[in-house]
């Protein structure tokens, strides 16, 4: 029987690996606080064990904690196709600050390099107090479950209810998700397949401020960008009777639009399922209006699950922003179909529109009045300028003629400036006469 040996020490590490008649050792080195699980579903007759020859334990599991050194053995040639492993570790909250942050590292875990591995942070706070993830580093982008990120490492956000465990979804790194948030406690966890080594990196981890099951949080850059989203546990059924959040930062002078791709309806038997959009103002959609597509600032989308009877409620959205232009930028409304809008969601804004329009007309209106009786009542003062006497008008007379008292009624006389009173004491003098 040929026995082979291979040590690595790297700080805390150390590792031995035996191959004796099929079967395999290692030896590893636990990092303190830190949970080993080692399961095997798919093959009997390969198990893992702990302990010396005459005290050996086997089974189809095993769980490592509260230990710094261990020889596991397993009576197979190839346990990496039958095993997977789980190392686990807890982050405690209080109300004002957390013990620790999430670290990727698996220095001290090479020996389980073979293995296919999850990462998992139990994060768990206090009573009615949220815990925060910070993702600004890197960034996270939420995948369809079957997707399968490009550099094999799959992050999982989870968190218990009284449906059951909700899985708020699955991402890979490099995105717009700058934090994520849970109330009360859940877990986070990283997916690695066997071979693949685990990328360092930290995740800081501090107290949130929301009060729903689940808070995620978009940080848009400048110009155009999108996100595509995923209600928690799609496409299977959102929680039942429950609220999850999703914020949406942009920078200034930019707008938001959101699209709905993928809708379930649920069945509802208590209650109504509905979308609550919070920024400048609160707008509540149910699912089959049309959803605001010109959302100025930072908003926030509330999904509103119902008390369902049978059908679960599943959706799938994207979110896109873009600039606002100059002549946009002067009104900033939300511009939905009216018959699809909720009853008086949009009526301030567009009174405020009708007002200036009539206030602008009025003002025009009461100028011009005002130009019209000026040029009016200057026209009445220079018509009511009489002379003293008649002799300062020049007055021609038809040759042959004298003078106007020995005038025929058959002839013209021609002024340069007539004024009414000459008129018409002419007249007069011609009856008096």
């Amino acid at each position: 029987m040929s026995i082979s040996t291979a040590r690595v020490s790297l700080q805390t590490l150390l590792f031995l690996v035996f191959t004796v008649s099929g079967a395999q050792k290692l030896t590893i080195t636990l990092n303190k606080a830190s949970t080993i699980h080692i399961s095997n579903t798919q093959v009997r007759g390969c198990r893992v064990c702990t302990g010396p020859v005459g005290s050996r334990q086997c089974g189809q599991s095993l769980l490592l904690k509260d230990t710094t050194s261990v020889s596991l053995l397993f009576d197979c040639s190839r346990p990496q196709d039958v095993f997977k492993v789980e190392i686990v570790q807890n982050i405690d909250c209080t109300t004002t600050w957390c013990n620790g942050h999430i670290i990727q590292t698996d220095s001290s875990y090479l020996p389980l390099l073979d293995f296919k591995r999850t990462f998992t942070w139990n994060l768990k706070a206090s009573a009615l107090t949220s815990v925060k993830i910070d993702f600004t580093k890197t960034g996270l982008r939420q995948i369809h479950p079957s997707e399968i990120c490009p550099d094999s490492h799959t992050y999982t956000l989870q968190v218990p209810h009284t449906t059951g465990s909700v899985t708020i979804g699955k991402f890979c790194r490099g995105g717009l998700i700058s934090n994520a948030q849970i109330l009360n406690h859940g877990s986070f966890s990283l997916e690695v397949p066997a071979g693949q080594k685990l990328q360092n990196g930290q995740f800081d981890v501090s107290v949130g401020d929301t009060s729903n099951f689940a808070k995620i949080t978009l940080t848009f850059p400048k110009g155009i960008s999108s996100s595509e989203l995923l209600s928690p546990n799609y496409p299977d059924s959102f929680p039942d009777d429950d609220e999850m959040e999703w914020h949406f930062q942009v920078s200034d002078k930019h707008k938001i639009s959101v699209q709905f791709l993928k809708l379930t309806e649920p069945q509802c038997q208590r209650k109504k399922a509905e979308v609550v959009y919070q920024g400048e103002k609160t707008e509540i959609l149910s699912l089959t209006d049309h959803q605001p597509y010109e959302i100025s600032g930072n908003v926030s989308l509330k999904l509103r699950n119902c008390r369902m009877s049978e059908k679960g409620l599943s959706l799938n959205f994207k979110v896109s922003t873009s600039t606002i232009w100059p002549e946009e930028a002067e009104v900033q409304v939300m511009k939905d179909s009216p018959k699809n809008s909720a009853p008086n969601s949009r009526q301030p804004s567009m009174l405020i529109i009708n007002l200036t329009v009539v206030t602008s007309f009025l003002a025009i209106v009461v100028i011009g009045l005002l130009v019209a009786c000026v040029v009016i009542r200057k026209k009445k003062n220079r018509n009511h300028q009489t002379p003293a006497n008649h002799a300062n008008y020049s007055t021609y007379v038809l040759p042959g003629h004298s003078d106007l008292s020995t005038t025929n009624a058959d002839e013209y006389h021609v002024y340069t400036k007539i004024d009414d009173t000459l008129v018409y004491s002419h007249l007069l003098e011609k009856v008096a006469c």
